[in-house]
């Protein structure tokens, strides 16, 4: 059991992310830089595996 996991129910799946990863500037420098470059690449966003990562990425998420 993890702190802040009483029930012993952690999520699975994706890897172990921290609080301090969001404040980590240059990593989120580097994120940004690799979204820019996939979108000036591919604007429309029609790459097959790009796709299929977007469409696993809204099956998690159940985004609409």
């Amino acid at each position: 059991m993890w702190a802040g996991d009483p029930y012993g129910l952690r999520q699975h799946g994706f890897p172990e992310m921290r609080v301090g990863d969001l404040l980590d500037d240059p990593l989120r420098e580097r994120a940004r830089a690799a979204a820019e470059a996939v979108l000036k690449a591919d604007p429309e966003l029609t790459d097959p595996i790009l796709r299929r990562g977007i469409r696993d990425y809204r099956v998690v998420f159940e985004f609409d």
